[in-house]
């Protein structure tokens, strides 16, 4: 119903739009998810650091957080040696609990995650998502339409595989790191994430 940003001291009231609005941001996390989910081991890896953060930094269910690690340790396991891989079912279904557990805990805990807190969790693969959509747009493109223009297609191309998931994975990881433990100033986190996205993608393109 509301948008409260702790941080940046203001307020949305979303009133009838509500609903919309949560949709909405459950299909746009969802499908810049399933596109991420474009090597080996990234998506896991995400989904492990993203669930870590909810685990030990918010209010929820502690039992069912376990549960789905142990998932996903596993899978992580068999997907590094390439022997089992998400697919649009696995990523789908991984977006969706990622992006449930979040408003669940926006709505009913006592100290909720904030909105840009939310977005510095989801930034990697939502900027990749909205680039790769103005990109494909540009070329009069189907923004749908697969291609190799992802950022971790560019890493791939430059690098062996597993410095590849290591460059990924500090790129996820890095603002959530700066943020939660080094006590940093959000906007400087968000400025500092475009900075090396942008500037990667450009050394590697």
């Amino acid at each position: 119903d509301q948008l409260t940003f702790k941080n940046l001291n203001f307020e949305i009231n979303l009133g009838k739009f509500n609903y919309i609005f949560t949709i909405l941001c459950f299909v746009i996390f969802i499908n810049a998810f399933n596109m991420f989910d474009g090597i080996n081991c990234q998506a896991v890896s995400y989904s492990i650091v993203f669930l870590l953060t909810l685990f030990f930094l918010y209010d929820l269910s502690k039992i069912l957080i376990i549960f789905i690690m142990i998932s996903l340790l596993n899978i992580l396991i068999l997907n590094f040696q390439n022997k089992v891989f998400l697919g649009d079912g696995g990523s789908l279904s991984i977006g969706y609990i990622l992006s449930y557990l979040v408003i669940e805990n926006y709505n009913f805990s006592k100290d909720p995650i904030s909105p840009e807190e939310i977005f510095l969790l989801m930034i990697y693969p939502g900027t990749d998502m909205f680039r790769l959509f103005i990109l494909r747009l540009y070329k009069r493109k189907n923004p749908f339409h697969a291609d190799k223009s992802h950022m971790h297609h560019y890493i791939l191309n430059k690098f062996p595989f597993k410095i590849s998931i290591s460059i990924s994975i500090f790129l996820f990881s890095s603002p959530i790191i700066l943020y939660y433990f080094f006590n940093l100033n959000i906007l400087f986190v968000i400025i500092y994430f475009y900075l090396i996205y942008f500037i990667a993608l450009y050394n590697l393109k």
